[in-house]
């Protein structure tokens, strides 16, 4: 069986659609469509029923299924071989979260490049649905997450600690509480389980509930006694630290993110309540089955040196 025949057939089988899986293989769609059906009569059977969406028969999800575990095992005998004869090459393919990449990976990609010079990377920056069905199907090395229960088939190793915070721009305090903000802070620090009682006047920004943030966001809206004006959703918490900034609403947002987003003189401008019952563990999740490498491994065993010195 030709083994260029059963990536065709991955590729085909993810993205549902001759016309995007040739453009991702980077052949024709008449190249891939010859290769499919060189592999039915190969195999005896129909893979796909072509309509669109296109769909695997009975026949094509087992077969998928086979080609998973045809590829990871050619994938981890390359792997092999190269940690062998190269000494530590190859390409570690990695998810993780949009900002989170932009304030964790740059440190750690640039310390992991300067011991292993031969090593490439491609950086998936998406959802954790995403990245457990990548992990899943071979198309991820590792993903990085905040992992609320344990899935299925992945690994997790716990690496660090984060946690939620609420940020107010100190005018928009003053203006919503009328008063001394700096007595106001202290009371809100003081007194959490009431954080949305005393702050019911003051508008805020939404995460809209896809992301941890977000979650924690839609607990405390919903408990308020007052259903609090939202000013502005967005899934960008990049974008929603500077208009919190600016003084547009209140957010709920990872402390260390926030850090990491705005500068030490912007992050003056604000309030931050730290929010202890929120924390969580970000973990780094690789499929339990997959076989060992040493890249892999290494990177792991770094980034929980590297960040396990990071403070919420």
């Amino acid at each position: 069986m030709n083994l260029q025949s059963v990536h065709y057939f991955i590729m085909l089988a993810r993205e549902r659609n001759f016309t995007r899986a040739a453009g991702k293989l980077h052949i024709t769609q008449q190249t891939l469509s010859a290769n499919m059906a060189a592999l039915e009569r190969e195999l005896g059977t129909v893979l796909i029923i072509r309509h669109s969406p296109l769909e695997l028969t009975s026949s094509g999800k087992a077969f998928y299924q086979y080609a998973l575990r045809f590829a990871e095992e050619e994938e981890a005998m390359k792997r092999s071989l190269a940690d062998i004869t190269e000494g530590k090459a190859g390409e570690l393919r990695i998810g993780i979260g949009f900002l989170r990449g932009k304030t964790l990976l740059p440190p750690l990609v640039d310390r992991f490049r300067k011991r292993y010079p031969k090593v490439t990377f491609r950086l998936y920056e998406t959802s954790n649905r995403d990245m457990r069905k990548k992990l899943m199907e071979g198309e991820l090395d590792l993903a990085i997450a905040h992992y609320r229960m344990k899935p299925a088939g992945i690994h997790v190793e716990p690496v660090y600690r984060e946690r939620i915070a609420l940020l107010v721009q100190k005018d928009l305090l003053r203006q919503c509480s009328g008063g001394k903000e700096e007595d106001i802070y202290q009371s809100l620090l003081a007194d959490r389980k009431h954080l949305m009682k005393r702050l019911e006047t003051c508008p805020f920004l939404s995460a809209s509930g896809n992301n941890i943030a977000g979650y924690v966001e839609s607990r405390y809206l919903e408990e308020a006694e007052k259903k609090p004006f939202v000013r502005l959703i967005s899934n960008s918490m990049e974008t929603l630290l500077h208009l919190c900034h600016r003084g547009l609403g209140a957010l709920f947002t990872p402390e260390n993110l926030a850090r990491s987003v705005l500068t030490d003189k912007e992050m003056e401008d604000l309030y931050t309540i730290p929010l202890p019952e929120t924390e969580y563990t970000i973990s780094i999740g690789y499929k339990e089955k997959s076989p060992p490498w040493s890249i892999r491994d290494d990177f792991i065993e770094m980034a929980k040196e590297e960040w396990g010195k990071r403070k919420s």
